[in-house]
């Protein structure tokens, strides 16, 4: 994986909401499936003397309805530090899978540990479409790097 996979330019162009979601459970537990992976100290690691915070992401899971057609999805993850959107990157496209594996490292470069106090990883999982379908948007969290850091 390339530490320097980043988002080009702003947000995608393709519209994404909550309501064209054609998945039938909450966006908000399929975000916590997500973050499941998330609890354990080991998926986040602050290294002070290089100024870089590592984020694995590991997997997902409940994203899908069992009916949702396996040959339509497209599910990528984006992950930047907010506020303001700092450093945005993107997880490969798991395709055919309601249960992706990513196994994926970021890196996010230049945080001073006074820095990393004050921000938080945005995570959004989206299904993306192909190039007449809008992406859907499954689900979106925040979490201050301090509930992912608990020794700053």
């Amino acid at each position: 994986m390339s530490p320097s996979r980043y988002f080009s330019g702003g947000e995608s162009d393709t519209g994404s909401s909550a309501e064209s979601s054609p998945f039938g459970s909450p966006l908000l537990s399929r975000s916590m499936s997500l973050l499941k992976g998330f609890a354990q100290d080991s998926q986040a690691k602050y290294e002070a003397a290089q100024a870089r915070l590592r984020v694995r992401l590991l997997a997902a899971e409940g994203l899908y309805d069992r009916l949702c057609d396996a040959r339509s999805i497209n599910c990528c993850v984006g992950l930047c530090l907010v506020p303001g959107k700092l450093q945005k990157q993107r997880s490969t496209i798991i395709k055919n899978s309601r249960h992706p594996v990513f196994n994926e490292d970021f890196f996010f470069d230049g945080l001073g540990p006074a820095s990393v106090r004050k921000l938080a990883l945005r995570i959004k999982v989206v299904n993306k479409g192909s190039s007449l379908k809008r992406d859907t948007l499954l689900g979106e969290k925040e979490l201050p790097l301090t509930s992912l850091l608990p020794f700053l």
